[in-house]
């Protein structure tokens, strides 16, 4: 599979949809119906003509936000088609921070999220599905974040020349990823996902444990909760 079906494969689980009509996009009950409907439409049958009926599906399923939710998309799909890199199902997103999930492209991805919202804000149903597409976004920005220790964009920054202290946009991003995963549920690309209460009291400890960790000189705790060595 190419690199390019292989990210419209993954691309359509995180949205938990698929390029049919209105009618039969209705018919699932439940999202579990219709990511089994994706898996043995894409899965079996990798490609199902997706490229082509994209734009106009998406202009049905995110109303006005459609052009910005496409932009994510195609900046996705272009990505990792110039990094030559495969989109992978259920991984962690660190690995990608230096293709796809830069924290240029994710500060892009949250402006597009932002116009969307903007424009869908007369239409609830749109604006919904809008809020739930950023939930990937705001998860990966966080798990992204912990991993670029002493960088600009690492959650934590400077008090003064010993201390550091979490960033406040961190600290709101967590919130509103908790609060919207209460609604929304945990999102479906990462697998590994336990809880929502689960992952909440895990980053909480790891905000607030990290910086006597990082302090005392001790990276053991970094490399065992992000994976990351540095």
């Amino acid at each position: 599979m190419s690199s390019m079906k292989n990210f419209f494969t993954g691309i359509l689980f995180l949205l938990f949809v698929t390029p049919i009509n209105a009618q039969q996009f209705n018919s699932f009950k439940t999202e579990q119906e219709l990511k089994t409907y994706l898996i043995s439409k894409l899965v079996w049958n990798p490609d199902p003509g997706f490229d082509s009926k994209k734009k106009d599906f998406l202009k049905s399923y995110f109303a006005e936000a459609a052009p910005y939710i496409k932009n994510i998309i195609d900046t996705i799909a272009y990505t990792l088609k110039r990094e030559r890199k495969r989109f992978i199902l259920y991984k962690q997103p660190y690995p990608h921070r230096d293709d796809y999930l830069t924290p240029q492209l994710i500060q892009y991805y949250h402006q597009q999220i932002g116009i969307a919202i903007v424009e869908t804000l007369g239409n609830s149903r749109a604006l919904k599905r809008v809020d739930k597409f950023a939930q990937t976004f705001r998860y990966a920005d966080i798990e992204i974040a912990k991993t670029m220790v002493k960088t600009d964009y690492w959650v934590f920054e400077k008090a003064n020349d010993t201390t550091l202290v979490l960033k406040t946009y961190y600290d709101s991003l967590l919130n509103e990823f908790i609060d919207k995963s209460r609604i929304f549920g945990l999102p479906v690309l990462f697998e590994k996902l336990t809880s929502i209460e689960d992952y909440e009291t895990k980053t909480r400890n790891y905000f607030n444990t990290t910086i006597e960790k990082h302090l005392t000189g001790k990276v053991d705790y970094f490399r065992k909760t992000t994976g990351v060595v540095k």
